[in-house]
């Protein structure tokens, strides 16, 4: 259920651990994927106002946790739309040619994410 690791002589979890445990609540007290998808709004905006507001960092990552969250929930809402488009009458091939592209094209343009001091 995750990796533990050692930092700083104190024991702690992976940022996956959390984000699957904050997962799991969401979808166990909610079966509607458009209730789950207005929840995980809500963490985005919770994440993203805690990287402004907050002036400690939660340990193990739990605040980072509430951001990843919604990309782990918008893969698990996601992924019937995404495995029909591929099973798809036409070829595969121009798909897996905007994979290998897309990410060279944007680490050119990529800089470094600072959710702290973010430049305007």
């Amino acid at each position: 259920m995750g990796t533990i690791y050692r930092l700083k002589g104190r024991y702690g979890f992976d940022l996956p651990v959390f984000t699957e445990i904050i997962f799991w609540g969401i979808s166990s007290m909610i079966q509607d994927k458009k209730k789950i998808a207005a929840a995980l709004i809500v963490f985005g905006c919770l994440g993203y106002l805690d990287s402004l507001f907050m002036p400690v960092r939660l340990p193990w990552s739990m605040d980072v946790a509430l951001t990843g969250t919604v990309f782990y929930g918008a893969g698990f809402i996601l992924k019937d739309e995404i495995n029909n488009l591929f099973k798809a009458t036409f070829s595969r091939l121009p798909y897996a040619g905007l994979y290998c592209y897309n990410p060279r094209h944007l680490l050119l343009y990529n800089g470094r994410v600072d959710m702290k001091r973010p430049k305007l």
